[in-house]
Order: C-alpha cells, then sequence, then structure tokens
C-alpha cells in the first residue's frame, strides 16, 4: 500500500506517528510523510534543519519537510507558524508526483493542519482516513468565546475537513457522539486508542525493593499546562500528613511550570518535590524505576477533560500504579484493568485523603502495577494499534467510497 501521510509533526519532534510510519514501511508499505519542519517543543528549528524544503529517509520513511515558520512564542507566532504549515504543504502536494492508495492525517492541533490531507484526496479522489487525537473546535473552547465570530469560523472549518474523511479514528470513546453531532458520521467513526511504546522492555525497568524503604514516590512525566492542574495536585499533597514519606517527581516542562515551581515554595513542599524539567527520553528509565505510583491530572473541562491523555498508556507499560485525578475516559480504564485509584478532577480534599491512604497502603501498589502491565500488553502495544490502523486503511482503499 502506497501512503501519504500529512502531520505537522514528525521525528526528531516527539509524537507517536513517527513509530507508526516507521512499523508500515516494515509491514511493505511505501510511506510519504509531509510534514514541517522540526520545532516542537522550544518553538525554534532543531539544528542541523535550515528553514527550507528539505527531502530525507529516517528508517526507510520518506519525509518532504515544507518551509514553515518556527512556533517561538506568543499567541501570534503560533498562529502564524500554523498557516505557513497549510500554505508551504498545499504547495507540495500540488507538485507531488507518484500515485498513492491512501492519505492517512494524524490530527493533532490545530484541525486545518488537515486541509493539505484534504486537498490532496479530492484532487487525486483517494480515501481520506483522519485519525484524530485533539477535539477541535472543541479543544479551543476554554481560550476562544465559543458564541464569538471567531469560534463560528474554526467551527465551520473543523466540521468541513472532519466531513471530509471517509473514515475518522479517535483516541477517546467520548469524541465519537461530538463528531458523530458535528458531522452526521457516525458509522464512520471509531474508538482506536493510542499507542504506548513498551517502557518496560525498551528499558529493562527493575523496580526497587520497596520494602526497604518508606518513601513512596509519586511521578508526573509530560506537559506542564494549565489543563494538567499541578498546582491542585501540590495544594492537595501539603495537607497530607507525614509528607516526609512521600516524594513527588515532576519531568517535564510547560507553561505552567514556573507556576509550580513558586506554588511550590508558597506551600512550604519544597523538600517533597523535585523539578527535573524536560528531559530527554534515553533518561526516562531512571525515573520509571523509582517511580511507585504515576499520576494523571486533567482539569474538569467538558468533553476535553474526558479525553485519554497518551501518558497513560506508557505509564501502564512500565508496569505502574496509577493515580488518575481526572473525570472520563482515562478513569475509566483504570477502574477496568484495576491498576489504580480515581478522584474526581478538581476534588482536592479527596486526593489528599488518597494519597495519604496510598502512603499508608503501599503494598497495593505492587499488585496494580501489574495489573496495569497486563492491560497494556492486551490494549495499547503498538502493534494492536498498527493492526487495526491498517484494517482501517485497507477496508478504505477496497471499498466504495460514495
Amino acid at each position: 500500500m502506497r501512503i501519504l501521510v500529512i502531520s505537522q509533526y514528525y521525528y526528531p519532534e516527539p509524537f507517536r506517528i513517527n513509530e507508526i510510519c516507521e512499523a508500515f514501511v516494515s509491514q511493505g508499505d511505501d510511506v510519504l510523510v509531509i510534514t514541517g519542519l522540526p520545532n516542537y517543543p522550544e518553538g525554534e528549528i532543531y539544528d542541523g534543519y535550515e528553514n527550507a524544503i528539505k527531502k530525507e529517509v529516517i528508517n526507510g520513511v520518506k519525509i518532504i519537510r515544507c518551509k514553515i515558520r518556527p512556533r517561538k512564542t506568543g499567541n501570534l507566532n503560533l498562529a502564524l507558524n500554523y498557516i505557513s504549515f497549510i500554505i508551504s504543504a498545499n504547495r507540495i502536494i500540488n507538485h507531488l508526483k507518484g500515485k498513492y492508495d491512501i492519505v492517512y492525517g494524524y490530527q493533532l492541533s490545530p484541525i486545518t493542519s488537515m486541509i493539505p490531507a484534504m486537498k490532496y484526496s479530492k484532487m487525486n479522489k483517494i480515501p481520506f482516513y483522519l485519525y484524530c487525537l485533539d477535539l477541535w473546535p472543541e479543544s479551543i473552547r476554554m481560550v476562544i468565546n465559543p458564541k464569538g465570530v471567531c469560534y463560528k469560523i474554526i467551527e465551520m472549518i473543523s466540521r468541513k475537513i472532519y466531513g471530509s474523511a471517509h473514515r475518522i479514528g479517535v483516541t477517546s470513546p467520548s469524541f465519537i457522539q461530538y463528531l458523530s453531532d458535528l458531522t452526521n458520521k457516525k458509522k464512520h467513526i471509531s474508538y482506536i486508542p493510542q499507542h504506548a511504546n513498551d517502557i518496560k522492555n525498551s528499558f529493562a525497568i527493575e523496580k526497587k525493593d520497596k520494602k526497604k524503604t518508606d518513601i513512596v514516590n509519586f511521578v508526573f512525566i509530560g506537559n506542564v499546562g494549565s489543563s494538567q492542574n499541578i498546582n491542585s495536585v501540590l495544594s492537595a499533597l501539603s495537607k497530607v500528613k507525614g509528607r516526609n514519606r512521600l516524594v513527588f517527581h515532576i519531568i517535564g516542562s510547560g507553561s505552567e511550570l514556573d507556576n509550580a515551581k513558586k506554588e511550590c515554595e508558597r506551600l512550604n513542599i519544597s523538600s517533597s518535590v523535585i523539578f527535573y524539567g524536560r528531559q530527554p527520553k534515553e533518561r526516562l528509565s531512571e525515573f520509571y524505576s523509582i517511580a511507585d505510583v504515576c499520576i494523571v491530572s486533567l482539569r474538569n473541562e467538558g468533553l476535553i477533560g474526558n479525553t485519554i491523555p497518551g501518558k497513560l498508556q506508557e505509564y501502564m507499560s512500565s508496569g505502574t500504579a496509577i493515580l488518575a485525578y481526572m473525570n472520563g475516559d482515562a478513569s475509566r480504564i483504570v477502574a477496568d484493568s484495576n491498576c489504580g485509584y480515581i478522584v474526581p478532577a478538581e476534588n482536592e480534599s479527596e486526593l489528599t485523603k488518597t494519597i495519604q491512604y496510598i502512603i499508608d497502603n503501599r503494598d497495593e501498589l505492587v499488585e496494580l502495577g501489574k495489573n496495569a502491565r497486563n492491560y497494556y500488553i492486551n490494549n495499547f502495544t503498538l502493534d494492536k494499534h498498527v493492526k487495526t490502523i491498517k484494517n482501517e486503511l485497507f477496508e478504505l482503499t477496497t471499498g466504495d467510497l460514495s
């Protein structure tokens, strides 16, 4: 199968589309990725990539990198980054040689990054498969007035793009009804969870003997933004009795990192919290090896607060118990797998009680971690994800598109 992949982000940027494309190639598919020059998340073009069209091949995946404006900082620069990708990618597809069987759109933010995929599909009368990781316009409801003109325009664009896809895969079950209402295409929308790399085997993680220490290590890895509500976690932690029996490790960067550090000082809990900043993938084994509990958190932000963060699958692959401080689909996974503890989003008093319970009952954690690992193996491996996606693509390329 000849697959044209449209994704604004690609290696060396840290997204799962990298492994998916390489898995396609390993199965004999011919894959071309049209993407931007790497600049996420720092906002500057990576060393070695100049701001011009660049072609390369990485692990068998052919890549065309189109000229884009780097994200830098601020909303204006971000908007220009988004617009520049659309313009540049459209120019490339207008002159793209060769015939492809299908367009696979890997849709992160913004939804407009899928305009080139939609356009190529219509120009060449081939199927358009869209994998939705970020729900639009719902994901901007908290920052743009949903009754305003700007929101309505984005909603119209989103409806057109989602509606043009011949089939849509979503990362959370709660997305299905929203997109069904937006596009009237319920039968073409299916839940396909994100995969995670096998952290435990990749790093040969060996958990330390938990009986030799009274310290319980809570680990958070990933973006430290407003949606993750880390300050609420810190507030709950500050009320735990006997905080000398726990350490909260925060690995990652983001818009709220500095605020979280200040809040830590204000609450006088600096001795219980360690900030590491953003770390290379190669170092993650160090943190997973000490983790007793991995924390996943999201604010109560409607459908977006009900989504399944990709970090949950990775946490589970490491064989670590989970503390889910959120609502919705991710909490249901933790419940179904019996791999940890669930606290409703923004319920700080309940979170304090749960953290207290965990450090008083740490003997439960090993078994919960085993349950997490088993659920990952049965549901979230790369092989399972790619097999499901390939079935979707095959059905589209052999079926009736009318």
